[in-house]
C-alpha cells in the first residue's frame, strides 16, 4: 500500500487582481504506508523542538505560517525518506475564457487532480494499492476518480479516500511543504528551497504547455 498526500496552492481565481495567484499547483508525496510513522516522528521532533523556543503553543506546522529557517529544516529532513514528489503546475493565464477550468471550481480541481492521477499511475504497476489523503473535504473525488475508470481514461486501481485534519495528522506536512516550495518557484521566481526538493521530483508538469 502506497499512501499519497496530497495538497495544493494558490487560488482558483482568475480575474486579474492584487491577491489572486498566477498559477495554481497540486501535488503528491507517494511513499510506503509502513514508512509514514517515520514521517510522523520526524515531524513531532520538528515540532516539540519548536513549541520549546516559543512562548506561544504551536498548533500545527505549515509552509504558509514557518520561517525560512524552519523551511529548510523541514525540506532537508524529508529528503531522508524514501519518497517522491509529484506536481502539476497549472497556468491560469493560458486558459482560454469559456474553457470549464474557469468557469467551474471542482471541474478545475478535478482536472487537476487527473493530470497528477495519470503521471502516478504510469509509474506504478496496476497491483499497487493507493490510500489518498487530502487535507480537508473533496467533495466528489471518489465519484470522479470512478468516473475516470469507468470511462477508460485511467486504468483501473485499487484505493481508498482519506479527508483529514491537517492539525490531527502531521504527515500531511510531507507535501504542504514541497507544495509551497513550487508555488515560490513559479509564482514568485524563487528557486532557493526548490533545489533542496529536486532530487525527489519525479515529475513537474506544467499545464497547458
Amino acid at each position: 500500500m502506497f499512501s499519497v498526500f496530497i495538497d495544493e496552492s494558490g487560488d482558483f481565481g482568475f480575474k486579474n487582481k492584487k491577491g489572486t495567484s498566477k498559477f495554481f499547483i497540486i501535488g503528491a508525496a507517494i511513499i510506503k504506508e509502513q514508512f509514514v510513522s517515520d514521517i510522523r516522528r520526524t515531524i513531532k521532533k520538528i515540532r516539540n523542538k519548536l513549541r520549546k523556543n516559543k512562548k506561544k503553543k504551536l498548533q500545527e506546522i505549515k509552509f504558509s505560517n514557518s520561517s525560512y529557517k524552519i523551511k529548510k529544516l523541514m525540506i532537508n529532513n524529508f529528503m531522508k525518506h524514501e519518497l517522491g514528489y509529484y506536481f502539476i503546475v497549472i497556468d491560469k493565464s493560458k486558459i482560454y475564457e469559456n474553457s470549464k477550468l474557469k468557469n467551474k471550481y471542482d471541474y478545475f480541481y478535478n482536472y487537476g487532480f487527473k493530470l497528477l492521477l495519470e503521471k502516478i499511475i504510469k509509474d506504478f504497476n496496476n497491483n499497487e494499492r493507493f490510500s489518498f489523503v487530502f487535507d480537508g473535504r473533496r467533495k466528489g473525488v471518489k465519484e470522479y476518480i470512478s468516473k475516470l475508470i469507468k470511462n477508460n481514461e485511467i486504468p483501473e486501481i485499487k484505493y481508498e479516500i482519506k479527508e483529514i485534519d491537517s492539525k490531527s495528522e502531521i504527515a500531511i506536512c510531507i507535501i504542504d511543504f514541497p507544495v509551497g516550495v513550487i508555488f515560490q518557484k513559479y509564482e514568485h521566481n524563487n528557486f532557493e528551497l526548490y533545489e533542496l526538493l529536486k532530487p525527489k521530483i519525479k515529475e513537474e508538469k506544467i499545464f497547458p504547455k
